[in-house]
């Protein structure tokens, strides 16, 4: 009669942060007991004080059925143990060691250090409130199921679209040829000339896989009816992947990334971060979004106008770093919908340069070998190492160094992102060592903006000024130069940039009226007068399906001299089984020169795996006249 009495009566046992908190609010009924039903005689009595408040959760092991935020974990096995000086009667705790907590799902690397001793200690178990602030435990006896309520910061949760490395593959062994060739055929007899030449080109992109091994390789081939052919080796190179590093390993010829420092061509080995082994949720930059839950609330994300991304969470601080990247600008409006009803609002910056990374991440890259830029004799031996790391939302952080013979650079920079839009800014200091000349030293200093604006339509994809002094050399300069200088040649010859400045801007003109897009770049030298001043003007739109656009471009010419272009285009689309496009194009240039060209370039094929493209093109005007 006892037991049943006391397996019909409800108990729930919720415990918080402490004991003292757990005891008070445990919820229990008081009844009591007559001692002589149960007196086991000569006099002895039975303590029932423990089971005067309800259903008593005993010191021992339960298994039990595990939720963690409403969501079943599985039946696993969970100690209780009674709290520490707690008050004698007071029920039994599930506790928690490092092995359970990782099965919870809590986040171990976010505990605090006297958290993290405490569960060092052999045999440790301590309550779930004492390892999480603001987490609580919730036993319902009869059912023997275990609830934690533990807000979502302090969970380590795994990006969308991961999949842990140990279900990673190398792939089948296959290898692959891909080529695209091109004949060209031009008259000049009209202005002077050896009449009719032809010209051809065939690159080639091949590659097999053997195992963890991926061999590359990349060139091309030119060809001329006056006699002249080469072939060029673009690069050849072995590849490995190394998953414990999320890195790539590469041997052979290849080119550094040019994120940091000017992009060089090289002979040696590279290891380098690969974006590629990260879900896609966590490559490129968009923000970590930080918010409190007041209660198990629904947090919705969106940008534009758009929602992005839509989850529930626990009450306490979430935290959502997996964010799709969804371009350079539009700032995050995030909404969080409590039980109750009530709705709080706020807004994260999300602008960004190329530069920028998510907070936590890192990007890294270390080659060594010699450098292979065409014009460099002597394949001086070189070194770079550039590294990144998003700080917060708000910073990122780099830096690298560049060393060869004869040459030494270091620079360092940040991205910021700001609710003006994103900015970088970066300084490098090189030395060179120039035989038989002075050292020559100098600095260059950047600066970068980006923002976008969807209420009008507006963005700045890229603003950038460069200004370096007379005594720096990027990389690639520098080795010319120091070839130039060996063979005894005017050193005159490697132009050293002073000022550089760049823009490229876009604007919508609502839904129907296209776009207008601005590209401008203005570039002087250190040991040259004059400045390379290159600008793009366009419009562009369409009319049902068939695409027009408008340009003007001014631009230096190799002589010197400037020249204006303007350029009008129409693209009509062609045929529904195999489609094809039709464009034509009218150019003309202020010296006189007019251009019409028309081609057409279409797929054939089930799987489209024959491309094909057959341009007309006739010139005249500026005293030449070919026909193509």
């Amino acid at each position: 009669m006892v037991l049943s009495a006391l397996a019909a009566w409800p108990f729930v046992a919720r415990a918080g942060a402490t004991p003292d908190t757990a005891a008070a609010s445990t919820q229990v009924a008081q009844v009591q007991f007559d001692r002589s039903f149960l007196s086991p005689g000569s006099g002895q009595s039975v303590d029932l004080s423990r089971f005067e408040k309800g259903n008593a959760v005993l010191p021992g092991t339960y298994n039990v059925d595990l939720y963690v935020n409403g969501g079943w974990i599985g039946r696993t096995d969970v100690p209780f143990r009674q709290p520490p000086d707690a008050p004698a009667g007071t029920n039994a705790q599930a506790c928690f060691e490092r092995k359970l907590l990782e099965r919870v799902g809590v986040d171990l690397k976010k505990l605090t250090p006297d958290v993290s001793a405490k569960l060092d200690v052999p045999g440790a178990c301590l309550p779930i409130g004492a390892i999480v602030n603001e987490a609580t435990s919730e036993f319902d006896f009869g059912d023997q199921r275990l609830d934690l309520s533990i807000q979502q910061a302090s969970m380590s949760r795994n990006a969308r679209g991961y999949v842990s490395p140990e279900f990673w593959d190398n792939g089948v062994n296959a290898g692959f040829l891909g080529y695209n060739a091109n004949v060209y055929r031009y008259d000049s007899s009209n202005n002077g000339q050896n009449g009719a030449q032809t010209q051809a080109y065939v690159g080639v992109n091949a590659g097999f896989n053997i195992g963890p091994w991926h061999f590359r390789h990349t060139g091309s081939y030119n060809w001329s009816s006056t006699g002249g052919e080469q072939y060029q080796d673009i690069a050849t190179y072995i590849q490995r992947d190394i998953p414990a590093w999320a890195s790539q390993l590469t041997i052979g010829e290849g080119y550094t990334t040019g994120e940091l420092f000017t992009s060089t061509a090289f002979r040696g080995v590279r290891l380098a971060t690969d974006d590629r082994m990260l879900p896609d949720s966590l490559r490129g930059y968009a923000p970590t979004v930080r918010g409190i839950a007041t209660s198990n609330a629904k947090v919705t994300i969106s940008q534009n106008g758009v929602t992005i991304y839509q989850t529930t969470v626990a009450p306490g601080a979430f935290e959502i770093n997996d964010l799709y990247p969804t371009g350079y600008g539009g700032d995050l409006n995030v909404s969080v919908t409590e039980a109750d009803g009530s709705v709080h609002t706020f807004s994260v910056p999300y602008a960004a340069v190329p530069l920028s990374l998510r907070p936590g991440v890192n990007r890294y890259s270390l080659t060594a070998g010699t450098v292979r830029t065409p014009g460099v004799s002597g394949n001086p031996a070189f070194a770079q190492g550039t590294w990144q790391h998003g700080f917060t939302n708000l910073f990122t952080g780099y830096a690298g160094v560049n060393a060869a013979q004869g040459y030494g650079a270091v620079m360092a920079g940040g991205a910021f992102n700001t609710p003006l839009g994103a900015f970088g800014v970066d300084y490098t200091q090189a030395q060179t060592e120039l035989p038989g000349h002075t050292h020559m030293s100098g600095g260059s200093a950047r600066i970068s903006y980006m923002k976008d604006l969807p209420q009008t339509g507006s963005n700045v994809a890229v603003a950038a000024y460069r200004y370096s002094t007379g005594g720096y050399f990027d990389l690639n300069t520098a080795m010319l130069a120091r070839s130039q200088v060996d063979q005894s040649l005017a050193l005159g010859s490697v132009l050293r940039q002073r000022n550089s400045e760049q823009v490229t801007f876009s604007q919508k003109l609502g839904d129907r009226w296209g776009q207008l897009a601005l590209t401008a770049s203005v570039v002087n030298y250190w040991n040259r007068s004059g400045s390379d001043i290159n600008y793009s003007a366009g419009y562009n739109n369409s009319y049902r399906n068939i695409g027009y656009s408008v340009q003007a471009t001014r631009q230096r010419s190799a002589t010197g001299t400037m020249n204006t272009l303007y350029y009008a285009s129409v693209t009509i689309p062609l045929g529904h089984v195999h489609p094809a496009t039709l464009s034509t194009n009218l150019t003309h240039a202020t010296g006189g020169q007019t251009q019409l060209q028309t081609m057409v370039s279409g797929a054939l094929g089930e799987n489209s795996e024959l491309s094909y493209g057959v341009t007309a093109n006739h010139a005249w005007g500026g005293d030449t006249s070919s026909t193509t």
